[in-house]
């Protein structure tokens, strides 16, 4: 098959990248420059404009096209607001209106966010659960969600979603697990977590990740579907810095600041039975992808 992949030179876009690579051709679209020149794929550099998608749908053909295109860290829309229309809306309209406009045929896959489900109470969040969002970069990534489920019901179009849940591995340069990284293998003589203690996330290793996205596109055609894809399990964030201490051999204090609690300091576990129930499971154990990242940031 033939597939396109917007933002497929990310963090996740690229090991999506290279799971599709060998098995079927894949085609790389940039907004500036391409990250990961080693990839081995097709590349297209240019603005998402209207304009500019349609000229290249009209030309191109592809079986699925994947948007992982978009405002890259939530808290650039937290001092612009218009960072996520700018980053993530305006381009899924227009590229929403161009397969329109062509009458394609193929399937289109959108990348969301944990982010959406906010202060949702579920102690598992499935796609049914109630989305509270807390960020204008949640918000964002709804009013996508609701535009893709839109657009399938009206125009026949064979488009789904995919809500990632907190994914980690070597390229990501920042967060938790990143920056706990880099501060033990400083030599940091302790770690000073900024969260409570209960707060816990669902992490995912990326290659798992990646291959989640890629089962869901070789296995589904999608008619405004929604799929979380996570682990199913929720860990919390002191007990993954104790791994990654054990696995490093830190012997320094980890604790959480006494009485914090950040805006947004929340606990998210993904209900995965939707997709597990298509054969889908995970093969890294948090352990072992944490080991991998590890050695990737540490040399």
């Amino acid at each position: 098959m033939k597939i396109l992949i917007l933002g497929g030179s990310g963090f996740i876009g690229s090991y999506l990248t290279r799971s599709f690579s060998g098995e079927h051709r894949v085609t790389v679209l940039s907004q500036s420059k391409v990250k990961h020149k080693e990839l081995n794929c097709d590349y297209a550099v240019f603005p998402y404009s209207e304009k500019n998608l349609f000229e290249y749908l009209s030309n191109n053909t592809f079986d699925v096209i994947h948007f992982l295109s978009g405002n890259p860290h939530p808290s650039f829309s937290e001092v612009d607001l218009f960072v996520d229309v700018e980053l993530t809306i305006k381009p899924a309209l227009a590229i929403l209106k161009v397969l329109r406009q062509i009458s394609y045929q193929g399937t289109l896959w959108f990348s969301s966010s944990v982010a959406v489900y906010g202060d949702c109470s579920d102690k598992y969040l499935s796609e049914d659960s109630n989305c509270m969002p807390l960020s204008n970069y949640a918000v964002a990534k709804l009013t996508v969600e609701s535009y893709a489920k839109l657009y399938a019901q009206n125009y026949n179009l064979k488009i789904g979603v995919y809500r990632i849940f907190s994914t980690y591995g070597p390229r990501l340069n920042r967060q938790v697990i990143y920056d706990n990284i880099v501060k033990i293998h400083n030599g940091s003589p302790n770690i000073l977590l900024i969260s409570s203690e209960e707060s816990a996330r669902d992490f995912s290793y990326v290659k798992d990740q990646a291959l989640a996205m890629k089962f869901l596109s070789d296995n589904v055609v999608p008619r405004g579907e929604i799929f979380n894809v996570g682990s199913g399990l929720a860990t919390r964030i002191i007990d993954i810095v104790r791994i990654i201490a054990d696995l490093m051999q830190y012997k320094g204090a980890i604790e959480c600041q006494t009485g914090s609690k950040m805006v947004h300091d929340v606990s998210w576990t993904a209900d995965v039975g939707k997709i597990a129930a298509l054969g889908y499971s995970q093969t890294y154990s948090l352990r072992a992808g944490l080991k991998e990242t590890i050695r990737h940031i540490t040399g």
